[in-house]
């Protein structure tokens, strides 16, 4: 039975861990640059047509600093978002996200502060979605899930913008093509359940079962 203990040990670390976790939702998003700023320090790297990755976190328990049904602000000090493009990353210094449920439907992932990256101080890094037709939420609550970017393509009414720099003054403007939760939901149980079957396994082997 002493062969079982680490195993035993390993899916209660697991488990206690992810259940610890469990609040805090990670979402990486991915896009092509459409405008590069020139004469700048990016435009030396990025160009119009590269792709970009990125990454944000937040805790669905913060609270909504807003007392609209419409509207959702949800302010995160201890988080950032963090963008990879042409070798260049950029990580903001906190985070902030606007969630709107009313005429139209917008998710706006921002950093509120100004923050510094290669000596030059930026006042802005985004992801912002928006849907016209206000057919894309249902409610302006701070979820376990990012929204389905396939809700904001809609023709004529809908956007999906990547930002670096400034909302009048952008150095770095871009399309979000993918927006998605890491890990999925059910990759807790997954690792769960196989943590357990290695522990099966190592239990009978010990005891000379099959």
């Amino acid at each position: 039975m002493s062969n079982c203990r680490p195993i035993i040990g390993a899916v209660i670390g697991a488990l206690f861990a992810a259940t610890a976790q469990a609040t805090v939702v990670q979402v990486q998003f991915t896009g092509i640059i459409q405008e590069v700023k020139p004469n700048t320090f990016v435009s030396a790297s990025v160009s119009v047509g590269d792709p970009f990755t990125g990454s944000y976190s937040y805790d669905t328990a913060t609270p909504d600093a807003n007392g609209s049904p419409e509207l959702g602000v949800y302010a995160l000090p201890a988080y950032q978002m963090t963008v990879n493009v042409g070798g260049l990353t950029f990580t903001s210094a906190d985070l902030q996200i606007n969630v709107t449920n009313a005429t139209e439907d917008r998710y706006f992932v921002i950093s509120p502060s100004v923050f510094e990256a290669y000596g030059q101080n930026f006042s802005q890094l985004s992801v912002d979605l928006v849907d016209l037709t206000a057919g894309a939420l249902t409610s302006d609550a701070l979820l376990d899930q990012p929204p389905d970017l396939q809700d904001f393509m809609t023709p004529g009414d809908s956007a999906r913008s990547f930002i670096l720099g400034a909302a009048r003054d952008p150095w770095l403007n871009g399309e979000v093509t993918t927006l998605t939760r890491v890990p999925e939901p059910g990759t807790v149980v997954l690792l769960a359940a196989g943590l357990f079957a290695l522990y099966r396994r190592e239990c009978c082997s010990a005891r000379g079962l099959r």
